[in-house]
Parts: C-alpha cells; structure tokens; sequence
C-alpha cells in the first residue's frame, strides 16, 4: 500500500508539472476615471504627462519619451498584444513617437511606434520596430547583437487623426510587430530572437513629442 501511495503521488505530481499553463487574458477600455492622485489602477505612470480621457489613455505631448506600464498584467515569454492609437498632434520638435511595447525595464524593451523625424530632418512619418538592449537604442540592428530581420509589409506614412490597430506578438524565438487600418496590414516586420536580446517582458504603452489616445488594450501573456 506504501509503494502504491507514492506512486500514485509521484504520477499525480508529474501530470501536475507537464500541464500547460494557460495564457492570463487582459483588457483594458479606461473605462474608470483616475484616482484624485492621478494613479491608474492597473498601470505604474510617470508624474505628469498620461490622463484618462473619455474612455482612452492620453498623452499630453511632453517631450521626452514617457512609458506607461500596464503593471496588471505578468512578464512573460509568449505575449500577443494589441492596441489602438490616434496621434492628435505634434508638438515635439525633435525625435517624437507613439507606441506600445514589451518592457521589461527602462534599458531593456521592445516598442512599436509611429516616428515623426525632427523638424530639421522635415518631420518625416514612418513606423519602427525597434529594440532596447542594456541601454542601446536600436540593438536589433547594431553591430554584436543584430538580429534576422524580416520586413514583410515594409511601412508607410502615417497621418494625425487616424486610428491604427497595432499588434505585437512575442514567442520564444521570434517578436513581430504589426500596425494597421481599418483591418489592412500596412506594417508587419519581425526579428528572430538570439540570446542577446529582449526576450521577455510585460505590455507598455510609451509617449514623447506627440499627443497620442490609447485604447482597446489586450493581451494574452503566458510563459511567465
């Protein structure tokens, strides 16, 4: 009866550690104000700059780059990740964007933005797919940690006023990045993973020259 019981255990143990886990489901429509601080439940925001606005996260333009952690949900390997973006206006004068990402700190993340190029470069739109690895900007293509790049959809120039649906989808082995509207893929680019890279990370909205609304978040994070 001993041996019977532990191997009974030890098979229910077994089964207990091959079961997948399932992805934990999130949405998120900014559907309750925030607080009288400022804080959003839900989210890790910097001092000023992301308010609730009609149903949507908004940004008020400030210059520098500003992210937007959506701290409800876990950090995980395998993560599908969408949005909607409108940016209104840009008032940057330098480097402006809006986007959403996989962040799993200030010097490690990925993010999938609108670009508006300096004043002095003629505020040219185009799209990225861009990462930050131990604080190099565009590590995806640097010399030591470039990665395999494919650009299916290659990009277009965007405009103020228009709401695009951004996807973003990160595996064990590949991140793609895609921006659409109204249901056509106008942007879809992937990199194949390498040990030297941004590999795992939670959803984030990030901000900086523009004013931008957010809304009609989801994401379905597992491999945590």
């Amino acid at each position: 009866m001993k041996l019977r019981t532990t191997f009974t255990l030890a098979a229910c143990l077994a089964i207990a550690c091959s079961t997948p886990v399932l992805a934990q489901q999130f949405t998120e429509n900014f559907t309750s104000p925030a607080k009288a601080d400022g804080t959003i439940a839900g989210w890790t925001l910097p001092a000023a700059g992301y308010s609730v606005q009609a149903g949507k996260l908004a940004y008020d333009g400030t210059t520098d780059k500003q992210y937007a952690i959506w701290s409800a949900t876990p950090a995980g390997t395998t993560i599908t990740y969408t949005a909607n973006i409108t940016v209104t206006d840009v008032p940057g004068t330098d480097w402006s964007i809006a986007g959403m990402g996989i962040y799993a700190d200030d010097e490690n993340y990925w993010h999938l933005a609108l670009v508006q190029s300096p004043d002095n470069d003629n505020k040219k739109h185009f799209v990225e797919l861009s990462e930050m690895y131990k604080a190099n900007w565009n590590a995806n293509g640097a010399t030591g940690t470039a990665l395999t790049t494919n650009n299916d959809v290659p990009g277009f120039e965007w405009k103020t006023g228009v709401t695009y649906q951004f996807k973003m989808t990160l595996t064990p082995s590949q991140i793609q990045g895609q921006i659409l509207e109204g249901g056509v893929v106008k942007f879809s680019c992937s990199d194949q993973l390498t040990a030297t890279a941004v590999a795992k990370g939670r959803p984030m909205l990030d901000c900086g020259g523009m004013k931008a609304n957010f809304g009609k978040l989801s994401a379905n994070v597992s491999g945590l």
